[in-house]
């Protein structure tokens, strides 16, 4: 790194290397710069100690600037402000970036009178400072005062916090000092997701948690602009609740548990109280902007502190997001943290840190996947123990010959410890597998008889055993169908078949407040242990779920509860994992239904909440793509497998405070979705086949689409021209759904394989535009008698029908798809 001196005036003094330890100019002991966001405003300082033996050791004084470009290519500038210690020999420089000296500029009182770009108030600061403003991303407008004087530096890091946003400072230097200093305002500095996974005792050296009670809360006062209140609203959700006329909101739960008064036996005082002001003076936005404070403080806060090995300028920068994972942990920890505070040495490397704030644990299925990392593991590990090997005797009986399969464990004859059916034959010969013989020996018994006249010298045998110790699935019907779908599964595939599993509609409801049979939809977690199982029994390359994993039809916490448990199942799979959302999913039926009140969000999953629920547990994979508007792309085996959300409305309140649009009968692409989806397709590579799965049938290739439509001809337009290489312009006047997208796959070779959904329940093979559109009957065992959209036939509870999901099979060898039913229905089959 090159380090150049000027002296006050931009003229040059000297330059040299820092990490010439003993060079002609300077002899470096120790240097750490440090990088940091300090409310709301990046800032930096630098520290070193070098020998005064050189003759240029006198340029490092008070008042001179050093610049250099760091590992990140960002031009730094500082002012050496301070010796902090000199010897004989030895001097010791304290040094601040540019952006610091605003800590000695003056601000005044300042009145507000009108609302303002943040534009307005930083100029009001940076007047004749020789700073200007550069990026600004910030487009809102807020009307802010300053009663008291302070620095600059103060109040431009007041001027952030109001706004919301973030602060750097940019130099650019020329021939003769500064071609100008800049401020950027962003919403936030660094990557706002995490793109790089730590995991301790590998990456990270040190990782501790602390946890503190000191900012615990149990009860809000709830509070409006102009002197609003909540007081004429009676609110009980089963956890947070109000009195009419009053302005409490207590959490019950938290109250139950922590309490001022620990002998009481009911939680009606001892409340941990905070007050929280809300700009709205709508009741039902200042109870819901109360309740969601006081979710922040409802729970014992955390704090964590992680040293991790770095290599500066490539693996993080400052702002960013990142995991720390300690599957050893117990329970396995999983953490999402800002890098806040970043130390670089250019002499001591090792002595780089970095120090995380923001720190929040993820509990909605990726600790779970990470916990099972060594059930994973340990189950391998059984299987490798087996120590299975057989032989094969052939026998010639006439024209016809015997064979005769035996399987021993360490050496003893185990063959007739397993059924018929767990045994499968395959046949191969010089032209490939033979079909035909293969499906007529499956689950045959370990002894064949074959015609000598149907064989050739070509033609090799083969018997598999499916030796699997169940880790998750106990009930017989279940695993015997699990040995049965695997062995078809290995029989199908081939060297480039691709693997999916797709299961939808499994409605998981723990309890229901409408349904009038509640006790078949609390099945879904046991169907996903057999999915889970499968991939554990043979190989899989990918899981998908329809949408509808959660009923809808009971409360926000229950329903919450049902999303947690399905995806955190999933964990525990030996593949990835993509979950499309549903109509049902934000809950939005028992709000609208049974709130009870004045239904709003109050009882709606946000999609902030889902996206912790089902959109970042799958961010765990490795090569995944997702978006915080539950949509993700993987490529596995020059496929790239696209899911989408049919629900993409924007979850408004109208005039009377509900919501804008019912999720539960509509069916919605924002265009921010659709813009994602046209970049994700032109970006698949020319020797890809692209596979899309989403909840809701693809327009109306179903049936006559009856819901309310949001863009739907826009994406079906936009799949046609990239099915058929054409330019496209899609446009929506709508001011919800506003669209204009051009897209030109003139050039695009890929091709979509197929669309594949639920939503109706029921199986059906269709074909569109030259793309093929299967839908899939619903998981959940719904008979016909319930209330008629049990399509399929009638399923009986602990049967093997009572479980409903497909494995698909995609052999480009073959031009084919295998649809293999595991549950109620048929086998399918796609020719291509």
């Amino acid at each position: 790194m090159n380090i150049k001196v000027f002296d006050r005036h931009f003229n040059p003094l000297t330059n040299f290397k820092i990490a010439d330890f003993n060079s002609s100019r300077f002899s470096f002991n120790s240097d750490s710069q440090t990088y940091q966001i300090v409310d709301n405003v990046q800032l930096s300082t630098f520290k070193a100690s070098f020998s005064k033996e050189y003759d240029d050791a006198k340029y490092l004084t008070t008042g001179n600037y050093l610049a250099f470009v760091d590992e990140w290519g960002k031009e730094q500038c500082f002012v050496i402000n301070e010796i902090t210690n000199e010897e004989s020999k030895v001097r010791e420089i304290y040094c601040e970036d540019i952006g610091l000296d605003l800590l000695n500029s003056a601000s005044m009182v300042f009145t507000a009178t009108d609302e303002q770009p943040i534009e307005y108030y930083l100029n009001r600061e940076l007047y004749d400072s020789g700073w200007e403003i550069g990026t600004c991303e910030i487009k809102t407008k807020k009307k802010i005062g300053f009663d008291a004087s302070s620095t600059t530096l103060k109040r431009l890091q007041d001027i952030a916090k109001a706004f919301e946003c973030e602060i750097y400072f940019d130099v650019k230097f020329g021939s003769r000092g500064f071609k100008y200093k800049r401020v950027n305002v962003v919403k936030s500095i660094g990557l706002s997701r995490p793109r790089i996974r730590m995991t301790n005792g590998r990456e990270i050296t040190t990782l501790t948690k602390a946890v503190s009670a000191k900012e615990l809360r149990t009860a809000v006062f709830a509070y409006g602009a102009n002197g609003k209140d909540i007081s004429d609203i009676s609110y009980n959700d089963g956890r947070f609740k109000t009195i009419k006329g009053s302005n409490l909101i207590v959490d019950m739960d938290a109250s139950q548990e922590w309490n001022r008064f620990p002998s009481s036996s009911n939680a009606s005082s001892g409340y941990y109280e905070m007050v929280n002001n809300s700009e709205s003076e709508d009741p039902y936005i200042i109870l819901n902007d109360a309740i969601e404070a006081l979710k922040a403080k409802n729970h014992l806060i955390a704090t964590y502190r992680a040293s991790f090995l770095f290599e500066p300028g490539k693996d993080i920068s400052l702002g960013d997001w990142v995991q720390l994972v300690d599957p050893e942990y117990n329970p396995a920890l999983y953490l999402e943290s800002r890098v806040t505070s970043i130390t670089v040495s250019r002499t001591n490397p090792s002595s780089n840190t970095v120090e995380i704030s923001n720190s929040k644990e993820i509990d909605d299925g990726i600790s779970s996947r990470i916990q099972s990392l060594q059930e994973h593991q340990n189950h391998l590990n059984m299987i490798a123990q087996t120590n299975i090997s057989w032989t094969m005797d052939k026998k010639i009986s006439g024209d016809k010959m015997v064979l005769d399969a035996r399987f021993y464990r360490s050496g003893q004859d185990i063959t007739n410890e397993f059924d018929n059916d767990d045994f499968s034959w395959k046949k191969t010969t010089i032209n490939g597998p033979d079909e035909a013989f293969n499906q007529a020996h499956f689950g045959v018994g370990h002894c064949i008889e074959v015609d000598l006249n149907t064989i050739d010298r070509t033609a090799d045998f083969t018997c598999t055993l499916l030796v699997h110790p169940f880790c998750l699935v106990s009930v017989s019907w279940f695993q015997s169908g699990l040995r049965s779908l695997a062995t078809k599964i290995d029989q199908e595939r081939e060297d480039d078949s691709t693997v999916v599993l797709f299961a939808t509609d499994l409605h998981q409801a723990l309890s229901s407040a409408i349904r009038g049979n509640a006790s078949i939809f609390q099945y879904a977690n046991n169907h996903i242990k057999n999915m889970v199982e499968l991939t554990l029994m043979t190989d899989i390359d990918l899981m998908v779920l329809g949408g509808d994993i959660a009923d809808g039809s009971t409360s926000k916490n229950q329903q919450k509860a049902a999303l947690k448990q399905i995806v955190s199942t999933t964990g525990m799979s030996k593949c990835p994992v993509m979950v499309c959302k549903g109509n049902h999913d934000d809950n939005m039926w028992y709000a609208k239904t049974l709130s009870g009140i004045q239904y709003d969000m109050r009882n709606v999953v946000s999609p902030n909440e889902m996206t912790q629920l089902i959109t970042n547990p799958i961010r765990f994979y490795d090569n995944m793509h997702v978006t915080d508007f539950q949509t993700a792309y993987i490529d596995i085996k020059n496929i790239r497998h696209i899911i989408l959300n049919t629900s993409d409305v924007p979850y408004k309140l109208n005039a009377n405070g509900n919501p804008m649009f019912y999720t539960l009968q509509s069916v919605a692409y924002s265009a921010k979705q659709l813009q994602w989806l046209v970049d994700t397709l032109a970006s698949t590579p020319d020797n890809f086949k692209v596979c899309i799965y989403q909840h809701i049938g693809f327009g109306d290739t179903y049936s006559k689409q009856n819901y309310s439509s949001y863009n739907v001809d826009q994406l079906m337009q936009i799949l046609d021209a990239f099915q058929h290489h054409k330019c496209i312009q899609v446009f929506n006047d709508d001011p919800n759904f506003k669209t204009a997208i051009n897209a030109d796959f003139t050039n695009n070779k890929a091709t979509i394989l197929y669309g594949m959904h639920g939503h109706y329940h029921n199986d059906k093979l269709m074909k569109w535009k030259d793309i093929n559109i299967i839908s899939t009957g619903c998981s959940a065992p719904i008979p016909r008698h319930l209330d008629g959209i049990g399509l399929l036939d009638e399923r009986e509870l602990q049967t093997l029908s009572e479980d409903l999901f497909d494995v698909m099979i995609y052999t480009p060898s073959k031009k084919k798809i295998k649809l293999l039913r595991y549950g109620a229905g048929k086998d399918r089959e796609i020719k291509l």
